[in-house]
């Protein structure tokens, strides 16, 4: 059950700035700007960055000092009232223009490129991420064992590194 609130919280998550940026390009429109405010945008970033950076810290605080709990007993009343705000303060969607909503000017709307070119970076990074770690664990073992690429293994070089832990063994 857990994992599933997880994926719902992740797609509410990934829907949630791509629609702030709908919402404040159609303010700039409807205000008659050339372009939306960098300000805005920028802000929205940067709140979006310090919130994934400082969230996860003060939730692993609350969890440990209070229990998984009381992450419902903030999270859920907080959601609300931010539910209901957004209810009393966002405008309205405007009607939809049926007559562009063919699949094939949805379809022409998507960049697919784009979207293809985000998931393999993506995959690309989680792959060196994974394999560089592995390759950080190994050479952090290697030298908490006195061991190296360049060193042979032997029962005499690993007590020697375990009496010596400072020296570099170069055998």
């Amino acid at each position: 059950m857990l994992t599933v609130a997880r994926v719902l919280i992740g797609i509410g998550t990934s829907a949630a700035f791509p629609c702030a940026m709908v919402m404040i390009r159609r303010r700039a429109h409807d205000t008659v700007l050339d372009a939306p405010p960098g300000g805005v945008l920028s802000g929205l970033a940067i709140a979006g960055m310090a919130i994934a950076a400082v969230g996860p810290p003060i939730g692993g605080l609350l969890i440990g000092a209070a229990g998984w709990r009381w992450a419902f007993f903030i999270n859920i009343p907080i959601t609300v009232i931010a539910l209901v705000m957004a209810v009393r303060w966002l405008p309205k969607d405007p009607p939809l223009d049926r007559a562009d909503s063919s699949f094939r000017t949805v379809a022409d709307r998507i960049d697919l490129p784009g979207i293809i070119g985000f998931a393999a970076s993506m995959t690309a990074l989680v792959v060196f991420l994974t394999v560089l770690d592995r390759r950080l664990m190994a050479r952090t073992a290697d030298r908490a064992t006195g061991s190296s690429p360049h060193t042979l293994n032997t029962p005499a070089n690993t007590a020697d590194a375990a009496a010596n832990p400072c020296k570099e063994n170069h055998a």
